[in-house]
């Protein structure tokens, strides 16, 4: 019978999984010449003028770790 996840993931590592919450961390922008636009030094994203650029903007850096990434994602075509 197969294990869930969860049972395989507390055979590997001797703990339960625990979900780590979404935490805002700033972008830091510096423009960059050669690109022509503002990229940020911590994540590396390019600022674009698009809905996802400028959603992933307002989340932050770790904006992948946000809830609602994968949904804004495929509703914006990235």
């Amino acid at each position: 019978m197969a294990k869930s996840l969860k049972d395989t993931y507390r055979d590997v590592f001797g703990e339960d999984y625990k979900k780590e919450s979404y935490k805002m961390e700033d972008h830091a922008f510096v423009h960059n010449k050669r690109v022509g636009k503002n990229v940020c030094r911590r994540c590396g994203l390019v600022a674009l003028n698009n809905e996802f650029s400028l959603w992933s903007i307002r989340v932050g850096c770790l904006s992948e770790e946000h809830p609602q990434y994968q949904s804004k994602r495929k509703l914006t075509g990235f």
